[in-house]
């Protein structure tokens, strides 16, 4: 274990000063249509040295303790591959308001993960989310398709106290039914507290740009993940 007085190394300096140019860099084209705060968990219990069960929720308030915007929840089974890859099925229940606040829609969606992890350095580590969906979506007739790839750079602060790293990601949403990128979800800065051995807190700011109709809305979220593995 790296000792909390440990500094970080001239690499990890660089990657720090990269990272805040690209969130200085991204944050002043970013305006808001709405406010938003998720709340958001992810619980996990492992069975075996393979195979992991879980479920996620998902809460997400309009001007912090506004109007319910949508709600989420889906159970989830997970096989890890090897030391750095891991395979998921999700079923995933939502109910969601319109990104132009015009109505309410429920989806379920079936979903496939394969998911890569790889350190870098000691202390930075690349990941990336990559989920194929098949959405069943309230009063549409065809079955919609769209994948999701979500890259994202976690760095260790051992040096930091109760702050156990930063990270930064970025999704894109690909549907395959209007062929065109429909959403892109920016997290240029978050932080990473483990209050106990198994549970884990980010605190993030997010830019999330979604397609409604032939119109961008733009989102700022400010949200609170809590992921749980027992």
């Amino acid at each position: 274990m790296i000792p909390i007085t440990a500094h970080p190394s001239r690499r990890t300096r660089a990657a720090i000063v990269a990272w805040l140019i690209g969130i200085v860099s991204a944050l002043p084209a970013a305006r808001a249509d709405v406010f938003q705060n998720w709340y958001q968990h992810n619980v996990f219990k492992r069975l075996d040295d393979r195979w992991s069960v879980g479920n996620s929720m998902d809460l997400r308030v309009t001007d912090g303790f506004g109007e319910i915007a949508t709600t989420m929840f889906s159970p989830r089974v997970r096989r890890d591959l090897g030391p750095h890859w891991s395979a998921q099925l999700n079923t995933t229940w939502l109910e969601a308001q319109a990104a132009n606040e015009r109505g309410r829609t429920e989806v379920l969606r079936l979903e496939t993960e394969l998911n890569p992890r790889y350190a870098l350095t000691e202390h930075l580590t690349f990941s990336s989310r990559n989920r194929f969906e098949w959405r069943f979506i309230e009063d549409v007739d065809d079955v919609n398709q769209r994948i999701r790839l979500r890259p994202q750079l976690d760095l260790r602060t051992p040096w930091a106290g109760p702050l156990r790293g930063v990270f930064v990601n970025n999704e894109a949403f690909y549907d395959f039914d209007r062929a065109r990128v429909t959403e892109n979800r920016l997290v240029p800065f978050g932080l990473v507290f483990q209050p106990t051995a198994r549970t884990e807190l980010r605190v993030y700011h997010l830019w999330r740009r979604t397609l409604s109709g032939d119109r961008w809305f733009d989102f700022h979220v400010l949200g609170l993940l809590a992921n749980m593995n027992f």
